[in-house]
Parts: structure tokens; sequence; C-alpha cells
């Protein structure tokens, strides 16, 4: 039987995920990129069980079904509020918050790993807050971050590109020297796509648009006839009137007799 010093620490990795900054298309399955985003950071050397916090500005993008799968995946939703710098904090704080309830000690020796997705740190405005960062990583926690140009901030922590993380998240594998060809690839199959679809809703609004004109003109000449057999009507009824002129026409139609 193992004794406590036995036991292997499980290993945590969170990831800080920015919405607002990181759009995950609805359609993409969530086990899909929860697989992928484990790949891409194994690549990186992190390691172990992955826990995904979102963050989202406005309403969540996600239907309720994918939310419900992401849920089942270990991940939370937290809305952002208030100008960038407030963001960013709220992220911060919170990975701040984790990093206490996932402690690297001398006698915890396991690294955690923290793993924050968002352009809001390299502004100007907002850098002053990586400096959290840097002092967790100064007690062995390892960190990493994806902005849109990482260049601004690989002085201080180590980083990587938003475009690298989408490359990875769709499967690519390690090759990121394609990154951008295949993101353009992907854009143009996107608008062609949607030019295709938009093409395909014209020509149904057309031949509905023609439909509706038939039918106006169909009832239109309906019209005219009612119009023209009502005048006729009054024309012979006058006729039969000059001639009979004490003549009364029923009220009502005589009863139908089925005997």
């Amino acid at each position: 039987m193992s004794d406590e010093h036995d036991e292997v620490k499980v290993i945590t990795t969170c990831v800080f995920w920015d919405l607002e900054d990181f759009v995950l298309p609805d359609n993409l399955n969530p086990f899909y990129v929860y697989r992928n985003l484990l790949s891409a950071l194994k690549s990186k050397g992190f390691i172990g069980r992955l826990k995904i916090w979102f963050y989202y500005g406005g309403d969540l993008d996600f239907t309720d079904e994918i939310a419900d799968k992401y849920e089942e995946l270990h991940t939370f939703f937290f809305r952002l509020e208030g100008d960038i710098y407030e963001k960013a904090t709220r992220i911060m704080r919170d990975a701040l918050l984790w990093s206490v309830d996932n402690p690297v000690r001398d006698d915890i020796p396991e690294p955690a790993n923290l793993f924050i997705i968002s352009n809001k740190f390299s502004g100007e405005e907002t850098k002053e807050l990586l400096s959290y960062l840097q002092a967790l990583k100064s007690r062995n926690y390892n960190i990493l971050l994806a902005l849109k140009e990482p260049e601004s901030c690989e002085a201080l922590l180590p980083c990587v590109s938003l475009e690298w993380l989408w490359h990875r998240i769709l499967g690519a594998g390690d090759d990121v020297d394609n990154t951008a060809s295949n993101l353009c690839n992907k854009e143009e199959e996107l608008k062609t796509a949607n030019a295709s679809n938009l093409c395909n809703k014209e020509e149904e609004l057309k031949a509905a648009n023609l439909k509706i004109l038939e039918m106006e003109k169909a009832q239109a000449e309906q019209a005219k006839v009612l119009a023209q057999q009502a005048k006729e009507l009054e024309y012979f009824k006058n006729i039969v009137f000059n001639q009979f002129p004490n003549l009364v026409l029923p009220t009502n139609p005589p009863a139908r007799d089925d005997n």
C-alpha cells in the first residue's frame, strides 16, 4: 500500500481566454478545441490537467448547447465590464487568485502552468500588470502569453502569437511558418462560401419576388374580371326592373331541398 509520499500531484494548466480578442467560432467542436489546445500547450512544455476560464464582453456568442459542452470540459465563463484597463485587471486578478489555490513551493516542486490569451496586455496602459506575472514566474510558475504582436512583451515574459495559437487550434500541427497562408486560405474559403450562400439567397429572393408579382398580377386580373361581372350584372338588373317595376328580388336564396 502506497503512503502519502508516493502520491503524484496532478499538474494543472489554467488558461485565461479573452473571447473579445480571440473569438472561437460557434461551429467548432469544444472537444476538438480542448484537444488541440492541450497539444499546443504540450509543445511548449505545459503538461497536466487543463482548465479554461473564458471571458466575454456583451452577449456570449456561443449557443447554450456549445456552452454546455465547454462546461463539461472544466471551463467557466465570466463577463468583462469597463474599459480595457479594468478588463485586463479582472483577468489578472483571477490569475493571481488561481495561483494562490495552486501554489508552487519547495514541498510542492511540480510546476503550475498559467496561460493568458488576451491582447489587452500589449498596450502601454496595461503593460504594468505584467509585473505580477513576472513575480509568479520568479516563483517557478510556468507563464505563457498569447498576443497579436508577441514581440511587444517578449522581453518581459514568454509569448506566442495569436496566429500560432489559431493555427494549432485548427489542428494544423507545428509548422508555424505556414500560419499566415493557412489563415488566408481559411478566410478565402469562408469568403467563397459566404459569396455562394449570398448568391443562392439572392436567387431565392428573385424567385420569390417574381412569384409575388405573378400572384399580384393574377389578383389584379381577377379583380378586373369581377368588376366587369358586377358592372354587367347591374346593367341587366336595370333592364329587368325597367320591364318589371313591381318585381321584388328575394333577400336570401331559397333553401336547398335535398329530398
